[in-house]
């Protein structure tokens, strides 16, 4: 598992080969996805299929941190 910290404006894009689960647990996050664009609620954990591109936007005045992890 990895825990990513996002200043305030900061945009975290990327892709994996296998499912990924993120799970908001600070600040103000939006989602953006191939598909859909959207915020992310505190404590609400999403599936990333695999090797789909996925972003993170810190959309608040403070930092926001996520917890990441990937299936095999």
């Amino acid at each position: 598992m990895a825990r990513i910290t996002l200043d305030p404006g900061e945009i975290f894009e990327h892709y994996h080969g296998s499912e990924s689960v993120t799970e908001h647990i600070s600040g103000r996050l939006q989602l953006q996805t191939e598909t859909e664009e959207r915020p992310l609620a505190h404590g609400e954990s999403y599936k990333v299929p695999p090797n789909t591109r996925h972003t993170l936007v810190n959309v608040g005045d403070e930092p926001a941190t996520v917890a990441c992890w990937h299936r095999a």
